[in-house]
C-alpha cells in the first residue's frame, strides 16, 4: 500500500484503520442473520486466481510484459470486502467509509484483469461490480471482453453475471432487461455502465430497487464496489458542475440525491477502483480532497520490450507552457510545428513509413478555427501527410473529399495502410 495525503475524520469511529487479520475460515451470517457455514477466505482468494491464471494462459498473454501483481490485488480487496461488510451489516455505508484504489500506469496492457478480478471476488465474497466506462462503444466491448476473455470457461457456480446498462441492440423485452438486471444484483455480478449522468443514475436506481427488497437494505449481498475506468476523464470541471459529475458523486454516496429521489444521500460503494493509463489527474484530485484513509495503488508496468519503448525519444526542450495553445493562435506554436517537421518527410523520395502522429488538442467542431481547419491546414503545409479529422462520440468515420459516403473505421484503416502506411509501397 501507498500512503496517501491524510485527513482526519472526526466521529466515534477511529481515524486510524486497525490492521486486518489474517485469512483463515471464519463463520459468517446468512440473510436472516443466523450463523452461516464457515467461510473459506484463502480458498476463495485461490480460486479467483485459478480462474484469471487460466483465462490470462488460454490467451496466450505474457505475464512478464504486464507486471500486474494481482495476487496482491485479489487479497487486498478481499480484506476490504470482509471487514466492511461487517460493518454494513450494522448500518449502511457513508462516504468516509468508501476505500479508494488505483490501478493501471500504460495503455493496452493488460488493464482489463483489474475489472475482472474484481467481479471474480465479488461473486465469491457477495457484492456488486459498477463498472464505469467512457462511451457505448467500449461500453459493450468491455463487457464482451470480460465474459469472452475472463468468464467464458468458468464453472456456473463461480462465473459471475456480466450486462451493460442498456438493452444493447433491443435483444431483450424491456421486462427482460429489468429483470436480468435485477438478477445480476441478487447474484453479485457486474454491470457495465457508459459514462453519461443518465446511465449512471439508471445503475443507482437498480441497486436501490434491489436494496428496496432487501430488509432496508440490511443486506451484505447488496453491497458494491464502483469501477472507474479512464478515471482521469470523469471529474471535468472544479466544482462538479456537470450531470455526469454530479451522477457519479450520487452513486459514491458524496452528494445528495434529488429532492424528487429523497434528498438524502445514497448508500456508499465499499470501494471505488480507479483504473487509467494516465494516473496523474487521479493522484491530483485524490490529494487536492484529501484521502479518506492510505490509498493502494497497483501499477502495470512492462519491461522496454512494449511499443517500442525503447526506441521512443523524448523532441528535446519541446514542453508545452500552460495556456500556450489556445483558440486565439488556432492551438498551434513553433513548438507544434516543430514536431510536424520532425515527423515529415523533407521530400517525396524520402519515405518515412509507420508514423503516426495524433493531434488532439481542438475541441472546436462547427465554428471558426475548428478542428476541421486544424485539419486543412495541416495537409496544406505537410502534403505527405495523410490527414484525418475526427469528431463526435461515435466513433471514427471518414469521408473522402469528392465522394458522399462515409468509410466505417475497419475501411479507414485499411485505407490508411494502402495510402500511406507501413505497408505502402510508392
Amino acid at each position: 500500500p501507498v500512503p496517501g495525503p491524510s485527513n482526519q475524520v472526526s466521529g466515534s469511529e477511529s481515524d486510524t484503520e486497525p490492521e486486518y487479520d489474517e485469512y483463515a475460515t471464519e463463520s459468517e451470517t446468512d440473510d436472516d442473520g443466523n450463523a452461516a457455514p464457515a467461510v473459506d477466505r484463502e480458498g476463495r482468494i485461490q480460486r479467483v486466481l485459478e480462474i484469471i491464471r487460466k483465462s490470462e494462459e488460454r490467451n496466450q498473454r505474457e505475464a512478464k510484459l504486464y507486471n500486474f501483481d494481482v495476487e496482491r490485488f485479489v487479497k487486498r480487496v478481499e480484506e476490504i470486502s470482509h471487514r466492511l461488510q461487517g460493518k454494513s451489516a450494522a448500518r449502511d455505508l457513508v462516504f468516509r467509509d468508501m476505500r479508494e484504489l488505483i490501478a493501471g500506469g500504460c495503455t493496452q496492457t493488460g488493464k482489463t484483469a483489474y475489472k475482472a478480478a474484481l467481479a471474480l471476488l465479488g461473486k465469491q465474497c457477495k457484492f456488486t461490480t459498477i463498472i464505469v466506462t467512457t462511451v457505448v462503444e467500449n461500453r459493450n466491448k468491455l463487457a464482451h471482453d470480460i465474459n469472452e476473455t475472463y468468464f467464458a470457461d468458468i464453472p456456473e457456480e463461480d462465473r459471475p453475471l456480466c450486462v451493460t446498462i442498456a438493452n444493447t441492440n433491443n435483444e431483450r423485452t424491456p421486462a427482460e432487461h429489468r429483470k436480468i438486471l435485477d438478477e445480476c444484483i441478487w447474484q453479485s455480478g457486474a454491470i457495465v455502465v457508459n459514462l453519461t449522468g443518465a446511465s449512471i443514475k439508471k445503475a443507482r436506481e437498480v441497486l436501490a430497487r434491489a436494496r428496496g427488497y432487501a430488509n432496508r437494505g440490511r443486506n451484505q449481498h447488496l453491497n458494491f464496489v464502483v469501477v472507474k475506468d479512464e478515471s482521469d476523464i470523469m471529474d471535468r470541471t472544479p466544482e462538479g458542475e456537470l450531470k455526469l459529475e454530479q451522477e457519479l458523486d450520487r452513486l459514491l454516496g458524496k452528494r445528495k440525491l434529488e429532492a424528487a429521489d429523497g434528498g438524502r444521500k445514497f448508500h456508499s460503494p465499499m470501494m471505488a477502483l480507479h483504473v487509467s493509463a494516465t494516473l496523474l489527474p487521479v493522484f491530483k484530485r485524490i490529494y487536492d480532497r484529501g484521502a479518506q484513509a492510505s490509498t493502494d495503488t497497483f501499477a502495470v508496468l512492462p519491461d522496454r520490450s512494449y511499443s517500442g519503448l525503447a526506441d521512443m525519444e523524448p523532441l528535446g526542450g519541446t514542453f508545452l507552457a500552460e495556456k500556450e495553445l489556445n483558440v486565439k493562435n488556432n492551438y498551434w506554436s513553433r513548438k507544434v510545428e516543430r514536431l510536424y517537421h520532425d515527423a515529415h518527410p523533407p521530400d517525396a523520395r524520402q519515405q518515412r513509413r509507420g508514423i503516426l502522429l495524433l493531434d488532439a488538442v481542438n475541441p472546436r467542431v462547427h465554428v471558426d478555427n475548428s478542428v476541421k481547419d486544424r485539419g486543412k491546414k495541416i495537409a496544406q503545409n505537410f502534403p505527405r501527410f495523410s490527414v484525418i479529422v475526427v469528431w463526435g462520440g461515435g466513433g471514427i468515420r471518414v469521408k473522402l473529399a469528392g465522394e458522399n459516403r462515409w468509410m466505417e473505421k475497419e475501411e479507414v484503416f485499411e485505407w490508411v495502410d494502402r495510402s500511406a502506411g507501413v505497408d505502402y509501397v510508392p
